[in-house]
């Protein structure tokens, strides 16, 4: 007996859903409260967007952008609101990228970028101070990554450029 192409797609989804489904009932109650409260900011933006338009609101980020510019360190705010908004798990990234450009065009790509690249070089660096214990602890339980630390070990830099 075969079974229709068509109906995999269902099936699929059926059975993800259903394994979701056990997965959220085993939460904890907090667990359960945070994915709700996720779920109701995406909604709230959503409407958000629906009901203030994306016209208006690139309005508003240009005329901010604009009084940016016209400040003298405008530039260093951006900046650091970028490297700020680096660190896990804040979300403004694109819209701060977008300001970079309302304010300077083309310019605004080397504070983008370079705020980005130091924002991320930091939070690699806190992240690798603050976590390394925790992350050896991890390593050395866990086999898979064992045997990639393994296999890096074993071969000269040299081998691994060529």
């Amino acid at each position: 007996m075969t079974v229709d192409n068509r109906f995999k797609p269902f099936s699929l989804l059926k059975r993800y859903t259903t394994f979701l489904f056990i997965r959220y009932q085993g939460l904890h109650p907090i667990g359960k409260v945070a994915i709700w409260l996720v779920v109701l900011f995406y909604v709230l933006a959503g409407a958000f967007i629906i009901i203030i338009t994306p016209a208006r609101i690139f309005q508003a980020l240009y005329d901010f952008a604009d009084k940016l510019a016209s400040l003298r360190f405008g530039w260093l705010i951006l900046a650091t609101a970028l490297v700020a908004v680096s660190f896990p798990p804040l979300i403004g990234h694109t819209t701060l990228v977008t300001l970079c450009g309302f304010a300077y065009g083309m310019k605004g790509f080397a504070i983008a970028s370079t705020a980005s690249i130091f924002g991320s070089a930091l939070v690699f660096v806190m992240l690798r101070f603050l976590f390394t214990r925790r992350l050896r602890h991890w390593s050395s339980q866990n086999e898979k990554w064992q045997a990639l630390e393994a296999v890096v070990a074993s071969r000269p830099i040299c081998d691994i450029l060529n």
